[in-house]
């Protein structure tokens, strides 16, 4: 219990055919899904760090 079959739209939904940019003349395939992953997932656990340490540093220098 607790596992999805591997059958379905459950299987490669990241990276079927459903997954499409949307521009203008049509849908494209994401480029890289695997890199956008982790740059996505990065950002959001280094960008508020960044902010709160760019917090730090400018209360101490007033």
């Amino acid at each position: 219990m607790g596992r999805v079959p591997a059958t379905g739209r459950y299987r490669g939904a990241a990276r079927g055919p459903e997954f499409k940019l949307h521009r203008a003349g049509g849908p494209y395939p994401f480029p890289a899904p695997a890199a956008m992953q982790l740059v996505s997932g990065s950002g959001e656990i280094l960008l508020p760090i960044l902010l709160v340490l760019g917090l730090a540093m400018a209360g101490r220098s007033m």
